[in-house]
């Protein structure tokens, strides 16, 4: 006798799959019962570990994972991105409330799809304790949660890890870290190989990888992921209210990250971002003028070995915030040596302020780097070097500051600090022009060599 419908069914000896408890799997039927069952199961027993088995599971009710319940695993070999392929598919059809809630420590989420009517809360709320996070290949793209994918409710969330993880906009935030004023701490939280994109066009609709407010983060990972601002995507938004900046540190390596939504968006928003480190990534734009990173009270750290294309600044520094560790980088898909000598495409902006900070860095004798400072306002402002860095000016190193006048009307020519500056007086350029001033350093000031006699146009 032939063997009927036996594939959901060939999981492991002895392991129980939501088809054991009822459920269809055809993502039709209503399988909120099934579901339920099978999470009571896993609940009350000591697996641990949920197989959903091949199909589509609809339900409609909030399931609760408890100290049973810390696995929930589609077949291997895939997720599911529609009925028509092999894999397993959660997909919810109830009202406003999440799809898990949790109050126990650590979960792990692997090799599934999630659809959603676009009426779920969050896909998992986290509710007490300390809570851990691993998500292995899980595949959000079909409707959108109205809060978060992962919503940490005033608990603590840490030492959690994303894996191949592919998301289209599947809520306003896909991680949200909110404190709720407690001041926890948030152990590292790494991104792996995962894809993270916006949908539609010009920064209409964004969402956020990750949100912090109230919390003191030790460590947030970026490594071989791709990012893409299409319609909005901001990758890390630390504005509304971090509670300390002391231990925070955002690590960004090997990523793409593109950029296409022009002047007006930023993928990243950092306020009192301690330590950020910024290394090994390709950056394309749109062509537009604008920048990646707008930083406020913001440390950054390292920023080596980078290449970008159509990309005018990379970041938007306010006078709080400084820049170290700055290496080899290349722009334009050319090998550009130094800090950047190529005045089209800059890698750092530097706001103006009553103090510019110029940071020493290291590179060769026969390379110039390039710092662009725009003034916006008519006040005055003083350059100087910080040679207080592990990574100092060494004698013979060359660079240029070119002050361009972005106020739209008159501003001071501002000044040179004797104590690091040999200078002439600085003139102050025209509205919409900028002048150059080149130095080399002595290994103790930086002596002017040259600068530009007239006005140049921006």
């Amino acid at each position: 006798m032939a063997l009927t419908k036996t594939f959901p069914r060939m999981q492991k000896a002895g392991v129980l799959t939501p088809y054991d408890f009822g459920a269809v799997g055809d993502g039709v039927a209503d399988d909120t019962a099934a579901m339920q069952a099978w999470v009571a199961y896993l609940n009350a027993s000591s697996k641990n570990v949920g197989e959903l088995g091949s199909g589509v599971f609809a339900f409609n009710t909030t399931l609760n994972l408890t100290t049973g319940a810390r696995a929930i695993v589609g077949p291997r070999g895939g997720y599911r991105t529609g009925s028509a392929q092999l894999g397993a598919t959660l997909k919810w059809t109830g009202g406003a409330s999440p799809m898990f809630q949790t109050d126990t420590t650590r979960h792990y989420f692997a090799h599934f799809g999630v659809d959603t009517n676009g009426t779920a809360t969050d896909f998992l709320e986290m509710n007490s304790g300390s809570q851990t996070v691993y998500m292995d290949r899980v595949f959000f793209g079909n409707g959108s949660f109205t809060r978060s994918v992962i919503r940490s409710n005033g608990n603590r969330i840490g030492y959690s890890r994303f894996y191949q993880v592919n998301a289209v906009k599947p809520a306003p935030k896909f991680i949200d870290l909110d404190g709720q004023g407690s001041a926890n701490s948030c152990t590292p939280i790494s991104f792996v190989e995962c894809q993270f994109q916006g949908v539609g066009t010009g920064g209409t609709d964004p969402w956020t990888v990750v949100h912090i407010k109230d919390e003191l983060i030790e460590t947030v990972v970026f490594d071989r992921c791709t990012l893409i601002s299409r319609g909005g995507l901001v990758v890390v938004d630390t504005t509304d209210t971090p509670l300390d900046p002391s231990i925070n540190v955002l690590d960004i390596n090997n990523c793409e990250i593109d950029n296409v939504e022009g002047a007006a968006f930023r993928m990243f928003k950092l306020t009192n971002v301690d330590n950020v480190q910024v290394n090994k990534n390709v950056f394309t734009g749109d062509g537009t003028p604008g920048y990646l990173f707008d930083c406020v009270n913001t440390n950054i750290t390292s920023f080596r070995s980078n290449w970008w294309k159509s990309i005018d600044y990379i970041f938007d520094l306010d006078a709080t915030s400084t820049i170290s560790g700055v290496g080899r980088n290349h722009a334009d898909w050319s090998s550009t040596d130094g800090i950047h000598d190529n005045p089209a495409a800059t890698y750092l902006s530097l706001a103006q302020a009553g103090a510019v900070i110029i940071d020493g860095t290291n590179f060769a004798p026969d390379e110039v780097g390039q710092v662009i400072v725009d003034i916006t306002s008519g006040s005055a402002y003083a350059f100087n070097l910080d040679l207080s860095r592990p990574q100092n000016w060494d004698p013979g190193q060359r660079f240029d500051i070119t002050v361009r006048n972005v106020s739209g009307g008159v501003v001071s020519a501002g000044s040179f600090n004797a104590s690091t500056f040999k200078a002439n007086t600085p003139v102050a350029p025209a509205d919409g022009f900028n002048r150059t001033y080149s130095f080399r350093f002595d290994g103790a000031h930086a002596v002017e060599v040259g600068r530009t006699a007239a006005d140049v146009s921006n």
